[in-house]
């Protein structure tokens, strides 16, 4: 299991944060980081704008006034078009521009599994950490074989171009949380190239998109993008910890996610709550016999209830597996499991509500 101590930081303002003007600002080394999850499905007589749009407002009471700098959205729609109303409807509680995302095979929280026509949402906030993004929308790699060296040049390049968007770095760790329409084992390709310029010991973590052509989409701010990147840079008053497992039957990847999970919330990084973030395998997915029983295998082995959970299935997983713990790779057949924790506080510096969110039209 891999641990790493992130101290920095970020002052909230009315409203969405715009990630792409943060460079000014530090967050408070010794404030809080919040997180919330929230999701929903079409109903009957429902639409995906509607299962957007009710997800987000869930959210929004959740975070009980707390502005998220940044809002991840997976969804587990067949069309295009619903993935674009459900993305819209995302929009109209909290904005485009902190609406960022990538299309999967489902989700779950500790609330609930997904698995098809669904939106599942994690806001990021709070005046302990700072989330920057980057975007990368055309990396080059659509139609090339697998082990040619054009592939292996145009993902290097657009991993490159990842990390190029963030600050120089440092010797002090942060997590980048990569979402790519690069599936399992060209996600590695991609590692490659971010890790030729932030060094291979530095903390990533990420999933790819559902491989299926007109499934593949990336999403950033309302819009849909194919052959696409996006990535998060998450730093300040965090404690980051990441453990990983492969398995191929129904036993082992129950028996795979629970000690993923039970390995890291040993971490002192959960001591206060925190988050557990887990990108998935769809192949797991397609060995279980009970689609929620992964899901259970989880909260089992995370036992602290005040853990929040969220997973997706993908096409690829980045982290640090357990042959591999100081080293984040791309992988298939994986559960990566990261934990992201705040720091001890003190009481007189947690964060209350600052502002509440202003709903824009639809």
């Amino acid at each position: 299991m891999r641990s790493y101590g992130l101290m920095l930081g970020l002052l909230l303002a009315g409203g969405c944060v715009n990630v792409r003007e943060q460079s000014a600002m530090e967050p408070k080394s010794d404030g809080p980081v919040i997180t919330a999850t929230a999701w929903a499905k079409v109903g009957a007589g429902g639409d995906a704008y509607g299962a957007g749009r009710h997800a987000a407002l869930s959210l929004k009471a959740k975070l009980d006034g707390v502005v998220p700098q940044v809002v991840v959205l997976t969804e587990c729609f067949a069309e295009k078009a619903d993935k674009a109303k459900a993305a819209k409807g995302v929009a109209s509680v909290f904005g485009k521009k902190c609406v960022v995302g990538i299309s999967a095979y489902g989700f779950y929280t500790r609330d609930g599994v997904v698995a098809s026509d669904g939106v599942g949402l994690l806001a990021l906030g709070g005046n302990g950490i700072a989330v920057r993004t980057a975007f990368v929308p055309k990396m080059k790699a659509k139609g090339l074989a697998q082990d040619s060296e054009e592939l292996q040049a145009a993902l290097g390049a657009a991993g490159r171009r990842i990390a190029e968007q963030f600050p120089m770095y440092d010797n002090q760790p942060r997590l980048m949380v990569v979402l790519a329409d690069a599936h399992s084992p060209k996600n590695q390709l991609l590692v490659d190239g971010i890790q030729s310029a932030v060094g291979t010991k530095f903390p990533i973590a990420g999933g790819s998109a559902n491989k299926n052509d007109g499934q593949n989409w990336i999403h950033w701010r309302g819009g849909l993008y194919e052959d696409a990147a996006v990535a998060l840079l998450i730093e300040g008053n965090i404690a980051v910890a990441q453990d990983g497992a492969q398995a191929k039957d129904n036993d082992a990847v129950l028996a795979t996610a629970r000690d993923v999970a039970s390995r890291l919330s040993a971490s002192e990084n959960l001591l206060s709550g925190g988050l557990f973030l887990a990108f998935d395998c769809t192949g797991r997915k397609g060995k279980l016999d009970d689609i929620e029983d992964e899901q259970k295998a989880v909260i089992e082995g995370l036992k602290n209830p005040n853990v929040k959970v969220f997973g997706m299935w993908c096409a690829g997983e980045i982290g640090c597996p357990e042959d591999s713990p100081q080293q984040p790779v791309g992988r298939g057949w994986h559960i990566m499991g990261t934990v992201i924790g705040s720091r001890r506080v003190p009481a007189e510096n947690r964060l209350r509500p600052a502002s509440a969110l202003m709903e824009t039209e639809p």
